[in-house]
């Protein structure tokens, strides 16, 4: 006894509408993957952040309430914050420049840069600047750490550049703002957070509370 074929043979027609319906479901799902990958980077970034802002808030305790901070490739290439940290023995990763590079941003090549760090009024020395200390009476609404503008030229973030073109610059994968048009951020209190574009230029002014301790 012969047993009955109980699958028939696809038409063209019915052949057509299952790719076109395979079609659909993707479209509708890869945006939602991909938003998710840049939900889990962006979480990845401010997990650092966190880490790194902890350890230079003990540095703080350590050292007179100043957190470490970058000097200018003119003066001394390989004085930068991270390398307070090591040298000081707060931190011992920073050999590796993946731990500073943000994982939704280019790739760390060089020495004097950092996909994030300290707020410049805090954390950088240069011919015409010198870091303040922390102490301050608006710790939860004075920036620690955030992420850089990352052009491969900067180990800190100023307040000029978020209220500037360097905020919306067209390349997604340097600028400050670049986790879905926010910038992680910690604070002196050490609590962390994301900040909008819009919040970002409302209050980055050079006596603003955001930038000044």
């Amino acid at each position: 006894m012969h047993k009955k074929n109980i699958f028939k043979n696809f038409s063209l027609i019915e052949l057509l509408v299952v790719i076109a319906i395979i079609g659909i479901l993707a479209s509708l799902l890869l945006p939602m993957l991909s938003k998710s990958r840049k939900t889990a980077q962006q979480a990845v970034c401010l997990n650092k952040i966190k880490q790194y802002s902890i350890s230079s808030l003990i540095y703080a305790d350590d050292f007179d309430n100043m957190v470490p901070h970058s000097t200018a490739n003119t003066l001394a290439p390989w004085d930068q914050w991270y390398d307070r940290l090591k040298v000081t023995g707060y931190i011992s990763d920073v050999d590796n420049l993946n731990n500073l590079s943000c994982p939704s941003s280019t790739p760390i090549t060089n020495h004097w840069s950092s996909g994030f760090g300290p707020n410049s009024k805090i954390g950088w020395r240069s011919n015409s600047d010198e870091p303040v200390a922390i102490t301050s009476s608006h710790p939860s609404e004075t920036v620690l750490m955030m992420d850089t503008l990352n052009n491969g030229n900067f180990s800190y973030t100023a307040y000029y550049q978020t209220n500037s073109a360097s905020l919306f610059t067209a390349d997604s994968s340097i600028r400050i703002n670049r986790h879905n048009n926010k910038a992680n951020t910690s604070f002196l209190d050490g609590h962390a957070q994301a900040l909008s574009s819009s919040y970002l230029t409302a209050n980055s002014t050079w006596g603003s509370t955001l930038w000044n301790p």
